[in-house]
Formats: structure tokens, C-alpha cells, sequence
């Protein structure tokens, strides 16, 4: 027990996964606050109806959030055995409920959206405002599902760097797509961060394939 204590390699390797986590947390948290701050500048009404309207998104996180955190256990339970076959099972399984929790959001926003706005807020100008941004809620929860579910996988199996180089390639592109946007208002705000989701997601999926060829079977 004493020799695993002092192990230094071991915590090395802890401490690498820890800092790109943070890191990656952090690249996250920065794409929300400069969004929050752009939407800011375009009035309180915009700021009310953007904040009304990332509850959905957060409320899609929870849902999607649950799978990829059964996902991580399991998947690094198989990747630790080298079981290949289970590894693939798990991903499969997880995919499958991701994908149908994002298709029941998308569809649950584009019929209920409206409802779900007035259950948020009182404000009729801001009711307005968000049912009129709706449309990107919808859009969403179909592009933001690859990341989730692969976020998960990559965890499970300590690949934590791909994450965090997602975040800043999905930064690289969310920054100069919303400055090239901003003659659509908050409307381009929304498309340059529909654009970080596509774009990390599809780099993730990157990741994944090249992985799974060469590394994981």
C-alpha cells in the first residue's frame, strides 16, 4: 500500500488528467460568460430572453449529462479490461438514449417552447422576445448530443486532452463567426454559438473515429 502512496507517476498522470479538466471547464465557462455579455449589450430585454432560453439548454444538459456520466463508469470499466466488445456495447447503449433524449427536446421545444417560456417568465416583452429566438432551441439539442455523449467516452477513458482541444478549436471558430455576425443581432450571437457546439462536436467525433480505428478497436 505504501509503495502505491508513492507512486509519483500515478499522481503525474492524476494531475495531467485534473489540469485539463480544469482547463477545458474553464474554455466552457468562458464561451457562457461571453455570450451573456454580448447578449448584455443588446438591451435587457435580449439579456432576459437569452437567460430564459439557456434554462433549455441547461435543462437538455441534465437529460444528456446522466447518460454520459453512466457512460464514463462503464466505458472505463471495459477500457480498463480491454474488452473491446463491451467498450462498443456501452457506447452504443449510451448513444441510443442520448439521441432519443435529443430528439424528444427538440420536439418537445418546437411544440411546447412557448409554454415552457411562459412557465420561466412573466414579461411579455420578454416572452416575445424568446418565442422569437425559439428556433435555435430546437436546433440545439441535435447538435449538442455528440458532445455530451462523446465528453462522456473521452472521460471514461482519461482521453481529457481531445476534450479541452475541442473547447478551443469550437472557441477558434465561435469568436470570429460571431464578430463576421453581429449586423444579425442576437440572432447571430445564437448562430455563432450553435456554430462552437457544431464545431466541437464534429471534432470530438474526429477524435472518436480516429481513436476507435487505431486505439480502441
Amino acid at each position: 500500500m505504501r509503495e502505491r502512496l508513492l507512486a509519483l507517476t500515478a499522481y503525474t498522470a492524476l494531475f495531467n488528467v485534473n489540469a485539463n479538466l480544469f482547463v477545458r471547464t474553464l474554455g466552457l465557462l468562458f464561451a457562457m460568460a461571453f455570450f451573456t455579455a454580448q447578449g448584455a449589450r443588446q438591451g435587457d430585454t435580449v439579456l432576459a430572453a437569452n437567460a430564459v432560453l439557456l434554462q433549455f439548454i441547461m435543462l437538455t444538459s441534465y437529460a444528456l449529462d446522466g447518460f454520459a456520466h453512466a457512460a464514463e463508469s462503464l466505458i472505463g470499466r471495459a477500457y480498463g479490461r480491454q474488452d473491446w466488445r463491451d467498450f462498443a456495447a456501452t457506447v452504443r447503449a449510451a448513444a441510443r438514449f442520448s439521441f432519443w433524449t435529443a430528439g424528444a427536446a427538440a420536439l418537445l421545444f418546437a411544440l411546447g417552447g412557448n409554454a415552457l417560456i411562459a412557465l420561466l417568465t412573466g414579461l411579455e416583452e420578454v416572452r416575445t422576445t424568446a418565442a422569437h429566438y425559439l428556433p435555435w432551441m430546437v436546433v440545439m439539442p441535435l447538435i449538442a448530443v455528440w458532445s455530451y455523449l462523446l465528453d462522456g467516452v473521452f472521460i471514461g477513458t482519461t482521453a481529457v486532452r481531445e476534450m479541452r482541444n475541442s473547447i478551443f478549436i469550437g472557441l477558434a471558430a465561435y469568436l470570429p463567426a460571431w464578430w463576421f455576425s453581429q449586423g444579425l443581432g442576437n440572432h447571430g450571437l445564437w448562430l455563432a454559438f450553435t456554430l462552437f457546439t457544431l464545431v466541437r462536436s464534429a471534432v470530438l467525433i474526429h477524435y472518436y473515429r480516429r481513436y476507435r480505428l487505431a486505439r480502441w478497436r
